[in-house]
């Protein structure tokens, strides 16, 4: 049975910044800064099962946050072309 490689994400300087500071931010929900290390790890091309290891979630969650992650990049580029026109 063949794996099915994870999409890959690609994160602007600006997202990329932004997903950092929630990392190194000492008062942010720890719910937020897991998720922030995904993005991150997932960016920088480590595979669900790699950073469901790491960071101790179910490798669906991982496969959940990349698509949810995905989906809302597409919706902001959308609004962005939207309002930039």
């Amino acid at each position: 049975m063949p794996i099915n490689k994870a999409k890959p994400i690609n994160l602007s300087s600006r997202q990329k910044a932004l997903l950092q500071q929630i990392v190194r931010g000492t008062t942010n929900p720890y719910r937020l800064v897991r998720r922030a290390k995904l993005i991150l790890a997932a960016a920088s091309g480590e595979s669900n099962s790699s950073i469901s290891r790491r960071l101790e979630l179910d490798r669906e969650q991982v496969r959940l946050w990349r698509e949810r992650w995905r989906e809302a990049k597409e919706k902001l580029a959308a609004c962005r072309r939207a309002t930039s026109n």
